[in-house]
Protein backbone atom coordinates (compact mmCIF):
# COMPACT_ATOMS: atom_id res chain seq x y z
CA UNK A 1 0.00 0.00 0.00
CA UNK A 2 1.49 3.30 -1.06
CA UNK A 3 1.80 6.22 1.23
CA UNK A 4 0.60 9.29 -0.57
CA UNK A 5 1.98 12.63 0.36
CA UNK A 6 -0.24 14.88 2.41
CA UNK A 7 -0.83 17.63 -0.05
CA UNK A 8 -2.99 20.51 0.87
CA UNK A 9 -3.39 19.29 4.43
CA UNK A 10 -2.50 21.22 7.53
CA UNK A 11 0.09 20.03 10.06
CA UNK A 12 -1.34 17.77 12.77
CA UNK A 13 -2.27 19.53 15.98
CA UNK A 14 0.47 17.76 17.91
CA UNK A 15 3.23 19.34 15.84
CA UNK A 16 2.47 22.84 17.03
CA UNK A 17 1.70 21.93 20.65
CA UNK A 18 5.21 22.59 21.98
CA UNK A 19 5.33 25.94 20.28
CA UNK A 20 1.97 27.00 21.69
CA UNK A 21 2.97 25.75 25.16
CA UNK A 22 6.16 27.80 25.00
CA UNK A 23 4.23 30.89 23.93
CA UNK A 24 1.74 30.46 26.76
CA UNK A 25 4.54 29.93 29.24
CA UNK A 26 6.30 33.06 28.04
CA UNK A 27 3.11 35.05 28.47
CA UNK A 28 2.54 33.74 32.02
CA UNK A 29 6.16 34.22 33.19
CA UNK A 30 6.70 37.29 35.34
CA UNK A 31 8.85 40.11 33.97
CA UNK A 32 12.55 39.93 34.75
CA UNK A 33 13.88 42.88 36.71
CA UNK A 34 17.47 43.53 35.66
CA UNK A 35 17.90 46.12 38.35
CA UNK A 36 17.25 43.57 41.11
CA UNK A 37 20.53 41.88 40.32
CA UNK A 38 18.92 38.44 39.98
CA UNK A 39 19.97 35.88 37.45
CA UNK A 40 17.77 35.49 34.37
CA UNK A 41 14.98 33.03 35.11
CA UNK A 42 14.95 29.62 33.53
CA UNK A 43 12.09 29.16 31.11
CA UNK A 44 9.20 27.63 33.02
CA UNK A 45 10.56 28.55 36.47
CA UNK A 46 9.59 31.78 38.21
CA UNK A 47 12.46 33.68 39.83
CA UNK A 48 12.65 33.93 43.61
CA UNK A 49 11.14 37.13 44.95
CA UNK A 50 10.46 38.49 48.42
CA UNK A 51 8.20 41.26 49.64
CA UNK A 52 9.01 43.98 52.12
CA UNK A 53 6.80 42.25 54.67
CA UNK A 54 8.92 39.10 54.40
CA UNK A 55 12.04 41.20 54.77
CA UNK A 56 10.61 42.77 57.94
CA UNK A 57 9.87 39.27 59.25
CA UNK A 58 13.45 38.23 58.57
CA UNK A 59 14.76 41.24 60.52
CA UNK A 60 12.38 40.42 63.39
CA UNK A 61 13.63 36.83 63.65
CA UNK A 62 17.26 37.99 63.89
CA UNK A 63 16.29 40.07 66.91
CA UNK A 64 14.18 37.28 68.43
CA UNK A 65 16.94 34.70 68.00
CA UNK A 66 19.48 36.91 69.79
CA UNK A 67 17.01 37.78 72.54
CA UNK A 68 16.05 34.12 73.10
CA UNK A 69 19.67 33.07 73.64
CA UNK A 70 20.81 36.13 75.58
CA UNK A 71 17.92 36.76 77.95
CA UNK A 72 16.05 33.46 78.12
CA UNK A 73 18.49 30.56 77.94
CA UNK A 74 21.59 32.22 79.38
CA UNK A 75 19.64 34.28 81.93
CA UNK A 76 17.62 31.34 83.27
CA UNK A 77 18.25 29.98 86.75
CA UNK A 78 18.23 26.25 85.96
CA UNK A 79 18.95 25.33 89.55
CA UNK A 80 15.46 26.50 90.43
CA UNK A 81 13.18 25.33 87.61
CA UNK A 82 10.53 28.01 88.11
CA UNK A 83 12.88 30.75 86.91
CA UNK A 84 13.11 30.95 83.13
CA UNK A 85 14.24 34.36 82.14
CA UNK A 86 11.79 36.20 84.40
CA UNK A 87 10.60 39.36 82.68
CA UNK A 88 12.42 38.36 79.47
CA UNK A 89 9.82 35.70 78.65
CA UNK A 90 7.04 38.27 78.77
CA UNK A 91 9.03 40.62 76.52
CA UNK A 92 9.84 37.83 74.05
CA UNK A 93 6.22 36.72 73.83
CA UNK A 94 5.04 40.30 73.38
CA UNK A 95 7.55 40.86 70.56
CA UNK A 96 6.77 37.50 68.91
CA UNK A 97 2.98 37.70 68.98
CA UNK A 98 2.88 41.43 68.32
CA UNK A 99 5.35 41.21 65.43
CA UNK A 100 3.59 38.26 63.78
CA UNK A 101 0.23 40.00 64.19
CA UNK A 102 1.54 43.16 62.49
CA UNK A 103 3.08 41.13 59.66
CA UNK A 104 -0.15 39.21 59.10
CA UNK A 105 -2.19 42.43 59.06
CA UNK A 106 0.23 44.02 56.60
CA UNK A 107 -0.12 40.95 54.38
CA UNK A 108 -3.91 41.26 54.44
CA UNK A 109 -4.54 38.17 56.59
CA UNK A 110 -7.63 38.59 58.75
CA UNK A 111 -7.66 37.16 62.26
CA UNK A 112 -10.35 34.65 63.17
CA UNK A 113 -11.87 34.02 66.56
CA UNK A 114 -9.84 30.87 67.14
CA UNK A 115 -6.54 32.70 66.62
CA UNK A 116 -7.44 35.09 69.45
CA UNK A 117 -8.24 32.11 71.67
CA UNK A 118 -4.84 30.54 71.02
CA UNK A 119 -3.11 33.86 71.62
CA UNK A 120 -4.94 34.22 74.95
CA UNK A 121 -3.92 30.68 75.90
CA UNK A 122 -0.26 31.39 75.16
CA UNK A 123 -0.44 34.76 76.93
CA UNK A 124 -1.84 33.23 80.11
CA UNK A 125 0.82 30.50 80.09
CA UNK A 126 3.58 33.08 79.62
CA UNK A 127 2.11 35.25 82.39
CA UNK A 128 1.94 32.25 84.72
CA UNK A 129 5.58 31.29 84.09
CA UNK A 130 6.67 34.91 84.52
CA UNK A 131 4.71 35.33 87.76
CA UNK A 132 6.18 32.14 89.21
CA UNK A 133 9.64 33.44 88.41
CA UNK A 134 9.11 36.31 90.85
CA UNK A 135 6.43 35.21 93.32
CA UNK A 136 6.27 31.43 93.64
CA UNK A 137 8.28 28.27 93.30
CA UNK A 138 7.08 25.55 90.97
CA UNK A 139 7.96 21.91 90.40
CA UNK A 140 10.28 20.98 87.58
CA UNK A 141 7.85 18.56 85.94
CA UNK A 142 5.02 21.05 85.59
CA UNK A 143 7.43 23.79 84.58
CA UNK A 144 8.74 21.71 81.66
CA UNK A 145 5.17 20.89 80.62
CA UNK A 146 4.29 24.59 80.63
CA UNK A 147 7.29 25.50 78.50
CA UNK A 148 6.60 22.75 75.97
CA UNK A 149 2.93 23.70 75.79
CA UNK A 150 3.82 27.37 75.27
CA UNK A 151 6.25 26.65 72.42
CA UNK A 152 3.90 24.19 70.71
CA UNK A 153 0.82 26.41 71.04
CA UNK A 154 2.74 29.44 69.72
CA UNK A 155 3.82 27.54 66.59
CA UNK A 156 0.28 26.23 66.07
CA UNK A 157 -1.07 29.77 66.48
CA UNK A 158 1.07 31.03 63.59
CA UNK A 159 -0.62 28.62 61.16
CA UNK A 160 -4.00 29.41 62.67
CA UNK A 161 -3.37 33.17 62.33
CA UNK A 162 -2.24 32.78 58.73
CA UNK A 163 -5.37 30.78 57.87
CA UNK A 164 -3.32 27.71 56.90
CA UNK A 165 -5.02 25.08 59.05
CA UNK A 166 -6.15 22.11 56.98
CA UNK A 167 -9.85 22.76 57.54
CA UNK A 168 -9.57 26.46 58.31
CA UNK A 169 -9.98 25.67 62.01
CA UNK A 170 -9.01 23.00 64.50
CA UNK A 171 -10.51 19.70 63.37
CA UNK A 172 -9.74 16.02 62.78
CA UNK A 173 -6.43 16.95 61.16
CA UNK A 174 -5.17 18.97 64.13
CA UNK A 175 -2.30 16.54 64.69
CA UNK A 176 -1.20 17.03 61.07
CA UNK A 177 -1.36 20.81 61.50
CA UNK A 178 0.73 20.60 64.67
CA UNK A 179 3.33 18.51 62.81
CA UNK A 180 3.44 21.09 60.03
CA UNK A 181 3.85 23.96 62.49
CA UNK A 182 6.57 22.33 64.61
CA UNK A 183 8.57 20.38 62.02
CA UNK A 184 7.63 20.69 58.35
CA UNK A 185 7.44 24.48 58.03
CA UNK A 186 10.46 25.46 60.20
CA UNK A 187 12.89 22.79 58.99
CA UNK A 188 11.56 22.59 55.44
CA UNK A 189 12.15 26.34 55.03
CA UNK A 190 15.17 26.58 57.33
CA UNK A 191 17.25 28.51 54.76
CA UNK A 192 14.41 30.70 53.54
CA UNK A 193 15.69 33.66 55.55
CA UNK A 194 19.06 33.50 53.79
CA UNK A 195 17.32 33.65 50.42
CA UNK A 196 15.12 36.56 51.49
CA UNK A 197 18.06 38.55 52.88
CA UNK A 198 20.20 37.83 49.82
CA UNK A 199 17.38 38.91 47.54
CA UNK A 200 17.01 42.16 49.49
CA UNK A 201 20.75 42.86 49.30
CA UNK A 202 20.86 42.23 45.58
CA UNK A 203 17.81 44.36 44.98
CA UNK A 204 19.25 47.22 47.02
CA UNK A 205 22.57 46.91 45.22
CA UNK A 206 20.77 46.93 41.90
CA UNK A 207 18.94 50.13 42.76
CA UNK A 208 22.17 51.71 43.92
CA UNK A 209 23.86 50.66 40.69
CA UNK A 210 21.03 52.25 38.76
CA UNK A 211 21.57 55.58 40.49
CA UNK A 212 25.37 55.36 40.17
CA UNK A 213 26.13 54.20 36.67
CA UNK A 214 29.89 54.03 37.17
CA UNK A 215 29.48 51.18 39.66
CA UNK A 216 29.82 47.90 37.86
CA UNK A 217 27.95 44.73 38.68
CA UNK A 218 31.15 42.94 39.63
CA UNK A 219 32.09 45.63 42.16
CA UNK A 220 28.65 45.48 43.74
CA UNK A 221 28.77 41.71 44.10
CA UNK A 222 32.27 42.03 45.56
CA UNK A 223 31.22 44.42 48.33
CA UNK A 224 28.05 42.49 49.11
CA UNK A 225 30.02 39.26 49.48
CA UNK A 226 32.64 41.00 51.62
CA UNK A 227 29.98 42.42 53.92
CA UNK A 228 28.40 38.98 54.30
CA UNK A 229 31.79 37.41 55.15
CA UNK A 230 32.76 40.05 57.75
CA UNK A 231 30.86 38.45 60.69
CA UNK A 232 32.47 35.08 59.91
CA UNK A 233 35.88 36.73 59.83
CA UNK A 234 35.31 38.29 63.25
CA UNK A 235 34.13 34.93 64.62
CA UNK A 236 37.26 33.19 63.31
CA UNK A 237 39.48 35.88 64.83
CA UNK A 238 37.74 35.52 68.20
CA UNK A 239 38.18 31.73 68.15
CA UNK A 240 41.87 32.00 67.34
CA UNK A 241 42.36 34.65 70.02
CA UNK A 242 40.75 32.37 72.58
CA UNK A 243 42.91 29.43 71.53
CA UNK A 244 46.28 31.16 71.81
CA UNK A 245 47.40 33.95 74.13
CA UNK A 246 50.10 35.13 71.74
CA UNK A 247 47.60 35.59 68.91
CA UNK A 248 45.31 37.41 71.35
CA UNK A 249 48.09 39.85 72.25
CA UNK A 250 48.88 40.31 68.57
CA UNK A 251 45.32 41.26 67.79
CA UNK A 252 45.16 43.67 70.73
CA UNK A 253 48.43 45.30 69.68
CA UNK A 254 47.17 45.60 66.12
CA UNK A 255 44.00 47.29 67.29
CA UNK A 256 45.93 49.72 69.43
CA UNK A 257 48.37 50.47 66.60
CA UNK A 258 45.46 51.22 64.32
CA UNK A 259 44.10 53.48 67.07
CA UNK A 260 40.89 51.54 67.24
CA UNK A 261 38.79 51.30 70.33
CA UNK A 262 39.08 47.88 71.93
CA UNK A 263 35.80 46.05 71.87
CA UNK A 264 34.37 45.61 75.38
CA UNK A 265 33.27 42.28 76.86
CA UNK A 266 29.59 43.07 76.47
CA UNK A 267 30.08 43.36 72.71
CA UNK A 268 31.58 39.91 72.45
CA UNK A 269 28.93 38.45 74.75
CA UNK A 270 26.13 39.81 72.60
CA UNK A 271 28.00 38.88 69.43
CA UNK A 272 28.20 35.23 70.41
CA UNK A 273 24.58 35.29 71.52
CA UNK A 274 23.74 36.63 68.07
CA UNK A 275 25.71 33.82 66.41
CA UNK A 276 24.07 31.17 68.59
CA UNK A 277 20.69 32.74 67.89
CA UNK A 278 21.04 32.33 64.12
CA UNK A 279 19.59 28.77 64.09
CA UNK A 280 16.78 29.90 66.42
CA UNK A 281 15.92 32.78 64.12
CA UNK A 282 16.12 30.54 61.05
CA UNK A 283 13.67 28.14 62.69
CA UNK A 284 11.28 30.99 63.54
CA UNK A 285 11.43 32.52 60.07
CA UNK A 286 10.95 29.12 58.48
CA UNK A 287 7.62 29.07 60.30
CA UNK A 288 6.66 32.75 59.96
CA UNK A 289 8.09 33.36 56.48
CA UNK A 290 6.71 30.08 55.20
CA UNK A 291 3.26 31.06 56.46
CA UNK A 292 3.55 34.49 54.82
CA UNK A 293 4.60 33.04 51.46
CA UNK A 294 1.85 30.43 51.31
CA UNK A 295 -1.71 31.35 50.46
CA UNK A 296 -4.61 29.64 52.25
CA UNK A 297 -6.07 26.65 50.41
CA UNK A 298 -9.69 26.21 51.50
CA UNK A 299 -10.08 22.97 49.55
CA UNK A 300 -7.35 21.00 51.32
CA UNK A 301 -9.65 19.86 54.13
CA UNK A 302 -12.42 18.47 51.91
CA UNK A 303 -9.81 16.81 49.70
CA UNK A 304 -8.31 14.95 52.65
CA UNK A 305 -11.79 14.01 53.81
CA UNK A 306 -12.55 12.51 50.39
CA UNK A 307 -9.32 10.52 50.56
CA UNK A 308 -10.24 9.32 54.03
CA UNK A 309 -13.64 8.19 52.75
CA UNK A 310 -11.86 5.60 50.62
CA UNK A 311 -10.83 3.83 53.83
CA UNK A 312 -14.45 3.04 54.74
CA UNK A 313 -14.36 -0.61 53.79
CA UNK A 314 -14.71 -2.50 57.08
CA UNK A 315 -17.92 -4.55 57.37
CA UNK A 316 -20.30 -3.33 60.01
CA UNK A 317 -20.77 -6.79 61.43
CA UNK A 318 -17.02 -7.26 61.97
CA UNK A 319 -16.78 -3.96 63.83
CA UNK A 320 -19.74 -4.86 66.01
CA UNK A 321 -18.19 -8.23 66.84
CA UNK A 322 -14.85 -6.61 67.75
CA UNK A 323 -16.43 -3.95 69.98
CA UNK A 324 -18.65 -6.57 71.58
CA UNK A 325 -15.62 -8.69 72.43
CA UNK A 326 -13.94 -5.71 74.12
CA UNK A 327 -17.08 -4.92 76.11
CA UNK A 328 -17.44 -8.56 77.20
CA UNK A 329 -13.85 -8.52 78.43
CA UNK A 330 -14.46 -5.31 80.39
CA UNK A 331 -17.66 -6.69 81.87
CA UNK A 332 -15.77 -9.75 83.13
CA UNK A 333 -13.14 -7.45 84.67
CA UNK A 334 -15.75 -5.35 86.46
CA UNK A 335 -17.59 -8.46 87.71
CA UNK A 336 -14.47 -9.98 89.28
CA UNK A 337 -13.54 -6.76 91.09
CA UNK A 338 -17.04 -5.58 91.97
CA UNK A 339 -16.43 -5.96 95.73
CA UNK A 340 -13.52 -3.52 95.87
CA UNK A 341 -13.75 -1.81 92.50
CA UNK A 342 -14.31 1.68 93.92
CA UNK A 343 -13.15 0.84 97.41
CA UNK A 344 -10.38 3.40 97.21
CA UNK A 345 -12.86 6.21 97.85
CA UNK A 346 -13.85 4.47 101.11
CA UNK A 347 -10.25 3.72 102.07
CA UNK A 348 -10.59 -0.08 101.66
CA UNK A 349 -7.48 -1.91 100.51
CA UNK A 350 -7.74 -5.37 98.91
CA UNK A 351 -6.08 -8.22 100.78
CA UNK A 352 -2.48 -8.87 99.84
CA UNK A 353 -1.85 -5.36 98.53
CA UNK A 354 -0.05 -2.33 99.87
CA UNK A 355 -1.42 1.13 99.11
CA UNK A 356 1.56 1.97 96.90
CA UNK A 357 1.44 -1.35 95.04
CA UNK A 358 -2.33 -1.17 94.61
CA UNK A 359 -2.17 2.32 93.09
CA UNK A 360 0.86 1.80 90.89
CA UNK A 361 -0.24 -1.59 89.62
CA UNK A 362 -3.58 -0.50 88.32
CA UNK A 363 -3.54 3.22 87.57
CA UNK A 364 -1.36 3.38 84.47
CA UNK A 365 -2.79 0.17 83.01
CA UNK A 366 -6.35 1.44 83.31
CA UNK A 367 -5.42 4.78 81.76
CA UNK A 368 -3.83 2.91 78.87
CA UNK A 369 -7.08 0.95 78.44
CA UNK A 370 -9.00 4.23 78.15
CA UNK A 371 -6.60 5.51 75.47
CA UNK A 372 -6.97 2.17 73.63
CA UNK A 373 -10.74 2.55 73.70
CA UNK A 374 -10.47 6.01 72.18
CA UNK A 375 -8.47 4.52 69.33
CA UNK A 376 -11.13 1.83 68.88
CA UNK A 377 -13.84 4.50 68.68
CA UNK A 378 -11.88 6.43 66.03
CA UNK A 379 -11.37 3.30 63.93
CA UNK A 380 -15.05 2.42 64.17
CA UNK A 381 -16.04 5.93 63.11
CA UNK A 382 -13.61 6.13 60.18
CA UNK A 383 -13.69 2.56 58.82
CA UNK A 384 -17.42 1.78 58.83
CA UNK A 385 -19.16 2.01 55.48
CA UNK A 386 -21.81 4.37 56.80
CA UNK A 387 -21.70 7.02 59.53
CA UNK A 388 -21.58 5.70 63.06
CA UNK A 389 -24.80 7.44 64.06
CA UNK A 390 -26.77 5.72 61.29
CA UNK A 391 -26.00 2.24 62.63
CA UNK A 392 -28.08 1.47 65.75
CA UNK A 393 -25.82 -1.42 66.78
CA UNK A 394 -22.54 0.48 66.41
CA UNK A 395 -24.05 3.53 68.07
CA UNK A 396 -25.15 1.52 71.12
CA UNK A 397 -21.81 -0.29 71.39
CA UNK A 398 -19.91 2.99 71.09
CA UNK A 399 -21.96 4.56 73.89
CA UNK A 400 -21.28 1.51 76.06
CA UNK A 401 -17.58 1.88 75.33
CA UNK A 402 -17.70 5.53 76.42
CA UNK A 403 -19.44 4.44 79.62
CA UNK A 404 -16.70 1.87 80.23
CA UNK A 405 -14.14 4.65 79.78
CA UNK A 406 -15.84 6.72 82.48
CA UNK A 407 -15.85 3.74 84.83
CA UNK A 408 -12.18 3.01 84.13
CA UNK A 409 -11.28 6.64 84.82
CA UNK A 410 -13.21 6.51 88.11
CA UNK A 411 -11.46 3.29 89.14
CA UNK A 412 -8.07 4.77 88.30
CA UNK A 413 -8.75 7.85 90.36
CA UNK A 414 -10.03 5.75 93.27
CA UNK A 415 -6.71 3.86 93.36
CA UNK A 416 -4.82 7.13 93.29
CA UNK A 417 -7.08 8.66 95.94
CA UNK A 418 -6.32 5.80 98.34
CA UNK A 419 -2.61 6.34 97.77
CA UNK A 420 -2.86 10.10 98.32
CA UNK A 421 -4.95 9.77 101.49
CA UNK A 422 -2.18 7.70 103.10
CA UNK A 423 1.00 9.26 101.74
CA UNK A 424 0.03 12.79 100.77
CA UNK A 425 0.41 14.71 97.52
CA UNK A 426 3.35 15.03 95.18
CA UNK A 427 3.63 16.78 91.79
CA UNK A 428 3.41 13.44 89.96
CA UNK A 429 0.27 12.45 91.86
CA UNK A 430 -1.31 15.79 91.02
CA UNK A 431 -0.50 15.29 87.32
CA UNK A 432 -1.88 11.74 87.44
CA UNK A 433 -5.14 12.95 89.00
CA UNK A 434 -5.42 15.67 86.38
CA UNK A 435 -4.85 13.14 83.61
CA UNK A 436 -7.66 10.92 84.94
CA UNK A 437 -9.95 13.98 84.90
CA UNK A 438 -8.97 14.74 81.29
CA UNK A 439 -9.80 11.18 80.22
CA UNK A 440 -13.22 11.45 81.89
CA UNK A 441 -14.01 14.77 80.19
CA UNK A 442 -12.93 13.47 76.78
CA UNK A 443 -15.10 10.38 77.28
CA UNK A 444 -18.13 12.58 77.94
CA UNK A 445 -17.41 14.64 74.81
CA UNK A 446 -17.06 11.45 72.75
CA UNK A 447 -20.45 10.21 73.99
CA UNK A 448 -22.08 13.55 73.18
CA UNK A 449 -20.59 13.52 69.67
CA UNK A 450 -22.16 10.10 69.07
CA UNK A 451 -25.58 11.33 70.17
CA UNK A 452 -25.43 14.68 68.39
CA UNK A 453 -22.98 15.83 65.72
CA UNK A 454 -20.69 18.76 66.55
CA UNK A 455 -16.99 19.56 66.24
CA UNK A 456 -15.90 17.02 68.81
CA UNK A 457 -12.17 17.21 68.01
CA UNK A 458 -12.13 20.98 68.34
CA UNK A 459 -14.08 20.79 71.59
CA UNK A 460 -11.70 18.11 72.90
CA UNK A 461 -8.60 20.19 72.09
CA UNK A 462 -10.09 23.29 73.71
CA UNK A 463 -11.14 21.27 76.78
CA UNK A 464 -7.64 19.81 77.11
CA UNK A 465 -6.03 23.25 76.84
CA UNK A 466 -8.51 24.73 79.31
CA UNK A 467 -7.88 22.00 81.89
CA UNK A 468 -4.13 22.33 81.46
CA UNK A 469 -4.34 26.09 81.93
CA UNK A 470 -6.44 25.57 85.05
CA UNK A 471 -3.82 23.16 86.39
CA UNK A 472 -1.06 25.71 85.84
CA UNK A 473 -2.94 28.66 87.33
CA UNK A 474 -4.10 26.90 90.52
CA UNK A 475 -0.54 26.81 91.94
CA UNK A 476 -0.26 23.03 92.42
CA UNK A 477 2.79 23.21 94.68
CA UNK A 478 0.96 25.51 97.06
CA UNK A 479 -1.96 23.07 97.10
CA UNK A 480 0.47 20.22 97.79
CA UNK A 481 1.94 22.19 100.67
CA UNK A 482 -1.44 22.92 102.28
CA UNK A 483 -2.77 19.36 101.85
CA UNK A 484 0.35 17.71 103.26
CA UNK A 485 0.40 20.15 106.18
CA UNK A 486 -3.15 19.14 107.10
CA UNK A 487 -2.27 15.43 106.84
CA UNK A 488 0.80 16.02 109.01
CA UNK A 489 -1.19 17.78 111.72
CA UNK A 490 -3.82 15.01 111.59
CA UNK A 491 -1.13 12.41 112.22
CA UNK A 492 -1.50 10.69 108.85
CA UNK A 493 1.99 11.75 107.75
CA UNK A 494 4.83 11.11 110.17
CA UNK A 495 7.15 13.58 108.51
CA UNK A 496 7.17 16.17 105.73
CA UNK A 497 9.42 15.72 102.72
CA UNK A 498 11.41 18.92 102.20
CA UNK A 499 11.76 18.11 98.51
CA UNK A 500 8.35 19.65 97.83
CA UNK A 501 8.89 22.76 99.93
CA UNK A 502 10.49 26.09 99.33
CA UNK A 503 11.80 28.34 102.11
CA UNK A 504 9.03 30.79 101.22
CA UNK A 505 6.49 28.21 102.39
CA UNK A 506 8.14 27.24 105.68
CA UNK A 507 6.89 30.36 107.44
CA UNK A 508 3.30 29.27 106.86
CA UNK A 509 3.75 25.61 107.73
CA UNK A 510 3.42 25.89 111.49
CA UNK A 511 5.98 25.30 114.24
CA UNK A 512 5.89 21.51 114.08
CA UNK A 513 6.25 21.45 110.32
CA UNK A 514 9.12 23.93 110.52
CA UNK A 515 10.95 21.71 113.00
CA UNK A 516 10.42 18.62 110.85
CA UNK A 517 11.65 20.34 107.72
CA UNK A 518 14.61 21.93 109.50
CA UNK A 519 15.58 18.54 110.89
CA UNK A 520 15.64 17.00 107.41
CA UNK A 521 17.68 19.94 106.11
CA UNK A 522 20.27 19.51 108.89
CA UNK A 523 20.68 15.86 107.97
Amino acid sequence: MENKPLEGRTCPPCSSAPQRAGEALAKEAPPYDKGAGAAPPIQGQAPFTATRIQGAGAALTYLLGWFYIRWLLLNADWGEPGRFGGWALAVFCAAFFGGVELLMRAAGRRAGGESWAWMAFCGLLAADITAKSFLFWDSGSLFVCELLALHGAAAYWVLCRAGLLTEGATGPFAALDALRALVLYPFGRFFLRVRVVWYGLKKGAGRLRGHRGHRSKKNTAFWVTLAAALPLLLAAAALLAGADEGFDRLLNDLLHRLELIALPDWFWQNFWCFVLGLPVGAYLFGLIGGALRETPKPGSGPRLRRQAEALRAAPEGALCAAMGAFLALYLLFFALQASYLLGGFAGRLPAGFTAAGYARQGFFQLCAIVVLNFGLLVLAAKLTRRPLRQSPALKALSLCLCGANLLFAAVSFSKLYLYISRFGLTPKRVLSSWFALVLAVLSVLAALSILRPFRAVRAGVLAFCGLFLLLCLCQPDLLIHKANRQLYRAGVLQELDEGFYHPKYISTAGEEAEQAIDGRFEK
